[in-house]
């Protein structure tokens, strides 16, 4: 050894002397403490180097996989540039499916924010279909245990868990295909609680609404709709909702006030036949045109049609008196003449300026002299001017007094 140089050193040979300068004299050590299997150590001396790490972290996979600990390998491996196919395949072959799965998750998570969107896609989806596997295997069995019901629970909230958690989310509504590539998966296994909750996960709401219609839950159908507060969605099924929830969906229409637009509601009330539909649909169409003070006439004459099958024609007058300048007169003449309500026939002659008609309506279908005498005294108010046309009322009203009169004194003597 030199004295003056503690790192050089002399060698001496027959003929020569031969001198050496040590330098990174532990550059190796990791590789001995990695042959010894003492992995830990050996990361020590690798001083960073990510290939060294790699290269450790391979072998003490190996190491793991030789001595059946699965799940230790499996992290390990996750940690490592060994083949992913290769290392998946180790597991499949040895049949350890939590192993393999403890294995993608690792990977999944050692990618972090790789921009290596396909094989983050990738890793998603096979994770999910061994979530679906066995969760499917779970439910099929006849006579399960509790542990076996614990595990399916636990399992589908694992499920869950890992789908939302905020990388995957990112990373799967990043690559829009993997969304239909997961649904169709899902409905493979027909596992469509955990559609509708990845469907809601992804902002997919309409396919959560089609879904709830689809299984017959239709209050969950309307209370989705209610917490998107999309315009256009309630457009789309108010008609499917109307048909079976009625009431409960007339009481979500309202709470939306001005929000929604009536008259592209209108479809949703057409196509109601039965009392209770009928009934909804008028309640829902008297609080937008009395309580949002609508003035659309399609709106206006719709209600009418709907008041004109109600028995009580005094229902039908009050509508009208409220709202006479929005209706149109023409169709409602026509529709209470169809449906026979002489009195609110009446009304609207009157308000046409067709007295003639009006008196002649109420004496000979109604046979109300005090309706005629009305009407009459309601033209001699609105046009004193026209003094012939108010003597033919009068007389009109006269004449069929005395011809009544007449009718039943001939009917007494007889």
């Amino acid at each position: 050894m030199d004295p003056m140089n503690q790192y050089k050193f002399f060698s001496f040979a027959k003929q020569s002397i031969i001198r050496f300068k040590i330098q990174k004299e532990d550059r190796h050590v990791w590789r001995l403490f990695m042959n010894l299997r003492k992995f830990e150590e050996a990361e020590k001396y690798a001083g960073g180097d990510q290939a060294k790490l790699f290269e450790i972290a391979s072998e003490e996979g190996d190491y793991y996989f030789e001595n059946k600990h699965y799940n230790d390998a499996a992290q390990t491996y996750a940690l490592s540039n060994r083949s992913f196919e290769e290392i998946a395949l180790k597991f499949i072959s040895e049949g350890t499916t939590a192993a393999l799965m403890n294995f993608l998750k690792t990977k999944l998570d050692s990618l972090g924010n790789a921009n290596n969107p396909t094989q983050i896609c990738m890793l998603v989806v096979w994770i999910v279909e061994i979530f679906l596997s066995n969760i499917s295997n779970l439910e099929r069995q006849q006579h399960p245990t509790e542990d076996d019901l614990s595990e399916l629970q636990s399992s589908r909230a694992d499920l869950r868990n890992f789908l939302s958690s905020e990388f995957v989310v990112r990373s799967i509504k990043k690559n829009k295909p993997i969304i239909k590539v997961v649904q169709e998966m899902m409905a493979s296994y027909g596992d469509t609680s955990d559609m509708i909750f990845f469907a809601d996960l992804m902002e997919d709401i309409e396919k959560v609404i089609m879904h709830h219609i689809h299984d017959q839950q239709y209050t969950s159908a309307l209370n989705t709709l209610r917490k998107k507060r999309s315009p256009e969605l309630f457009y789309k099924h108010v008609p499917t909702l109307m048909k079976y929830i009625p009431r409960n969906t007339v009481d979500v229409l309202e709470q939306f006030g001005r929000s929604l637009d009536p008259q592209k509601l209108l479809p949703s009330f057409i196509h109601c036949k039965t009392t209770d539909q009928k009934e909804q649909a008028l309640r829902y169409l008297e609080f937008v045109v009395f309580s949002n003070k609508c003035k659309d006439e399609a709106i206006h004459n719709f209600l009418l049609s709907l008041f004109v099958q109600q028995e009580d024609e005094g229902l039908l007058i009050d509508f009208l008196l409220k709202t006479d300048a929005n209706v149109d007169r023409k169709y409602a003449l026509r529709l209470c003449s169809e449906h026979r309500k002489w009195k609110a026939c009446c009304y609207i002659y009157t308000k046409m300026g067709l007295y003639e008609e009006a008196v002649k309506l109420a004496l000979t279908k109604l046979g109300d002299v005090f309706e005629a005498e009305s009407t009459a005294s309601y033209a001699q108010d609105c046009t004193p001017d026209d003094q012939e046309m108010i003597k033919k009322l009068w007389l009109m009203i006269a004449r069929h007094v005395v011809e009544r009169r007449r009718i039943s004194s001939m009917s007494w003597i007889l």
